[in-house]
């Protein structure tokens, strides 16, 4: 008589699997960094063409100064593309050094849960709507219609294109490789949640919001890096955190939009003023309405450590 199946392996104990010595991670690490640069080599290398087919200097359109009609649709497209190198990129370090499958950085499940990814969306749109009205019907923020047909569609390709591989690129990035080495040798929660958010929190630093708001969006960024972090550790895998996350960036970049936005596409609705106090309540409401979604999709933890789940996604 056989006892009951053991539980699945948690999501950042993946990284126990296949190859996982050390120094297997180190060569991984080193890999994945030649990748990343090669990919971001030939993505310069297409900017050049494009320059040189427009028979103008590439440092001029690499700083995006040229009023060149539909050159910030390009800018856009280039920006996600090179972050977008870096789904493959882990993919083929995953598979090739550490002998695992795409999927063991995704998910910890069988199959990709699809409702819970399509929870984010959910959400987005609702606390969206919500925050809209409330700001409309206070006068917190001046939000006015800014819907610009030959813009809207211009850009409407590239980020139902591109944005799914931008987000995909840093999900797979910081919270499955990331993620998943600090989990091959620590089992602590706190680090394992830690490590991952500072990473992705860093390298946003950079972001012009950060110039625009401030301490504001400081804050705004730590927050997201520490509950995607948190929702994905809880899930045990990316399907939660890449809805939502994807759902946010396309929310920016075509439905509304505000000063010194990072994601420059073309919102339908622009805020003239931006409210920092109505910005971060609405953000913590977004995350504690999908936070109680992915509770109710995924169910119990009887984990202490964020470890494996048995709910019904």
């Amino acid at each position: 008589m056989t006892g009951p199946a053991a539980p699945p392996a948690a999501f950042a104990d993946l990284g126990r699997a296949g190859r996982s010595r050390w120094w297997v991670w180190l060569l991984g690490v080193a890999v994945l960094a030649v990748l990343v640069v090669g990919m971001q080599a030939l993505l310069l290398a297409v900017q050049g063409v494009w320059a040189g087919l427009l028979g103008v200097d590439p440092d001029s359109l690499a700083r995006g100064d040229l009023d060149l009609g539909r050159q910030p649709v390009v800018d856009m497209a280039l920006t996600l593309a090179s972050v977008g190198t870096l789904a493959p990129a882990v993919y083929a370090v995953v598979r090739w050094v550490h002998g695992r499958t795409w999927r063991t950085v995704v998910t910890a499940r069988p199959r990709f849960r699809w409702r819970l990814f399509a929870a984010g969306f959910a959400v987005v749109a609702a606390v969206m709507a919500a925050s809209v009205a409330v700001n409309l019907a206070l006068g917190l923020s001046d939000i006015r219609w800014a819907f610009d047909r030959d813009r809207f569609f211009a850009f409407l390709p590239v980020c139902l294109l591109l944005t799914p591989l931008q987000v995909l690129g840093e999900e797979v990035l910081f919270r499955g490789y990331l993620l998943q080495l600090v989990g091959r040798f620590t089992g602590r929660a706190a680090v394992r949640l830690l490590v991952p958010a500072a990473a992705f929190f860093a390298v946003h630093l950079g972001n012009p919001e950060v110039e625009a708001w401030g301490g504001w969006a400081v804050a705004q960024y730590a927050l997201v890096a520490l509950y995607l972090g948190w929702v994905t550790l809880r899930s045990d895998g990316l399907e939660a955190s890449t809805g939502l996350h994807l759902g946010i960036n396309l929310a920016l970049s075509l439905v509304i939009g505000s000063p010194g936005d990072s994601l420059d596409g073309a919102p339908v609705l622009v805020a003239q003023t931006y409210s920092p106090v109505t910005d971060l309540a609405s953000l913590v409401a977004l995350c504690a309405v999908h936070y109680a979604a992915v509770v109710r999709l995924v169910g119990p933890n009887p984990n202490p450590n964020l470890g494996a789940n048995t709910g019904r996604v």
